[in-house]
């Protein structure tokens, strides 16, 4: 810790400048251009990532697991606020850097303390699943998932490759709006997909991205 003393006698502690009573102290220059950028935004995203970042107005680090209010909501938005592993505590929730991020910081997470390595991604998928999954310290395989010739899903062949993945073998799943090819399974091909993963003691590990782009589009 490097202590200095200003006017208002502030501390200078792990990048931050802290009053004597320890609330951080936010520029005077930094208040005027946030004003003036979400008052004369370049464009609608600017704007709206300025007043997200004006709402943090003692500009504090956050927890090391993130805002708690931003986990809770996103534990109801994929679970349901009524889920019972919620009114449970069953679910834990972090926040992580981007969607890239939290894939690296999950996939870390199972290649320490999951005692299968093996996860197995769909055919096609995110280019950037293989390098972040193989980074992380686990071994990449593939199910077959899309089928060029009806340019709709390989359900038999996802089947018959998640029923050969051996017990406890991650799945990575997309969420919706499978990426790259846009195709999802029905939902009744989603419940023989939950039966197979449970019978087989798989572990599903889903990617939920594309949620507004879904719903817009159906």
């Amino acid at each position: 810790m490097i202590s200095i003393s200003l006017t208002l006698r502030e501390r200078y502690s792990l990048c931050c400048l802290l009053h004597q009573e320890g609330k951080p102290l936010v520029l005077n220059v930094v208040r005027r251009v946030e004003q003036e950028l979400v008052s004369n935004p370049l464009d609608y995203d600017v704007a709206l990532s300025f007043c997200i970042i004006c709402r943090a107005r003692n500009k504090e680090y956050l927890p090391i697991t993130g805002v708690a209010d931003f986990n809770k909501l996103s534990a109801q938005l994929i679970f349901g606020a009524d889920s019972p592993a919620i009114q449970e505590s069953r679910v834990t929730t972090v926040q992580c850097l981007s969607g890239t991020g939290s894939l690296r910081v999950g996939g870390e997470f199972l290649a320490k303390h999951y005692h299968q390595r093996n996860i197995y991604l769909p055919k096609p998928t995110w280019g950037n699943h293989p390098k972040v999954f193989t980074l992380a310290g686990l071994t990449v395989q593939t199910y077959r998932y899309y089928a060029p010739a009806t340019r709709g899903l390989d359900f038999q062949g996802l089947m018959e490759d998640l029923g050969a993945a051996p017990s406890g073998s991650v799945i990575l799943l997309h969420a919706c709006a499978h990426n790259p090819t846009g195709v999802d399974p029905t939902a009744e091909q989603w419940e023989e997909i939950r039966k197979l993963i449970r019978s087989k003691a798989l572990l599903p590990f889903f990617d939920s991205a594309y949620q507004a782009s879904f719903f817009t589009c159906n």
